[in-house]
């Protein structure tokens, strides 16, 4: 999760409710918040595959699901979570403007373990395995594009039954097709080759190249974090710094490709610095200083 994330915004094992764990990453950035609970389940010897599904599903995904929603409950009282060096807090959002997400990752399955995801009575939580969590976050590694594609999905699939081999075929089909296509029926259903086919393609290699340049963002981002936050840096510091760079990183990565022809431009005039208002409708500016 830190290379979507990044530093500032993403954190492993936060101390929850009486000095326990409360969930193996929290992601808190802007209004965002993103519960993630992880489990790594080896499939449990029986004839019985029914027996051995619903045993894995039991304690890789409906474990977590308790763990996420036990955290999510601890955090309507909280303004801010302990992290686990025990020192720091990190500040939640305001309690009436929060975006949740809940995400449960589980590993250990084989692949023709069907996931189960959906409301689980308590909220809409998320289930990726192994090849959908490094696909996902690799291809969506900005907080913005991935939170983007976790709401499209959800409410895409509140009124639809939705037919596809794996999870990252359904990427392949977002990403395509943005979800907006005229679908008349309330079943999706497609074959199992759509994000080997969409990587395949000319379109993907485009992307691919295209993209490059924007990591120019990221890469100041981790230069920031790296030089100014170390063990000893104070609450108010984190904040203080997190806050001046948040604009920057709630910028999806398509505006990131734009933004770096702004800093080129800057750069190949030789000015010394360069206002300009972020292009995901912020309500502040950002200085570029060289």
């Amino acid at each position: 999760m830190r290379k979507i994330f990044l530093p500032f915004w993403s954190f492993a094992n936060p101390i929850g409710k009486k000095g326990k764990e409360l969930c193996d990453v929290l992601v808190v950035c802007g209004n965002i918040i993103i519960i993630i609970s992880v489990k790594d389940i080896r499939v449990a010897e029986n004839n019985d595959a029914l027996v051995q599904y619903e045993r894995w599903v039991k304690k890789a995904i409906h474990d977590s699901i308790d763990q996420i929603h036990g955290a999510e409950r601890y955090l309507r009282g909280v303004d801010e979570v302990l992290l686990k060096n025990k020192r720091t807090n990190v500040k939640l959002p305001d309690k009436k403007n929060r975006e949740i997400h809940r995400i449960a990752i589980a590993f250990g399955s084989p692949a023709n373990f069907p996931l189960p995801t959906g409301e689980f009575d308590k909220g809409y939580v998320h289930v990726f395995d192994e090849t959908s969590t490094s696909t996902i976050i690799t291809e969506l590694d900005t907080i913005v594009d991935f939170t983007n594609y976790l709401t499209a999905k959800r409410k895409f699939v509140a009124n639809k039954t939705l037919l596809m081999a794996n999870e990252v075929d359904f990427l392949a089909y977002y990403i395509q097709t943005g979800l907006e296509d005229d679908i008349p029926s309330n079943a999706v259903i497609s074959g199992e080759n759509l994000w080997n086919d969409y990587i395949n393609s000319n379109e993907y290699a485009k992307w691919q190249d295209d993209v490059r340049v924007s990591y120019i963002w990221d890469d100041m981002l981790h230069h920031v974090h790296n030089y100014h936050i170390t063990d000893s840096t104070s609450n108010e510091k984190r904040d203080e710094i997190e806050e001046a760079i948040r604009a920057i990183n709630l910028e999806p990565r398509i505006n990131r490709i734009e933004l770096e022809s702004v800093l080129n431009n800057a750069i190949e005039r030789k000015l010394k610095a360069r206002i300009l208002k972020p292009i995901n409708n912020a309500n502040m500016l950002m200085c570029l200083c060289h």
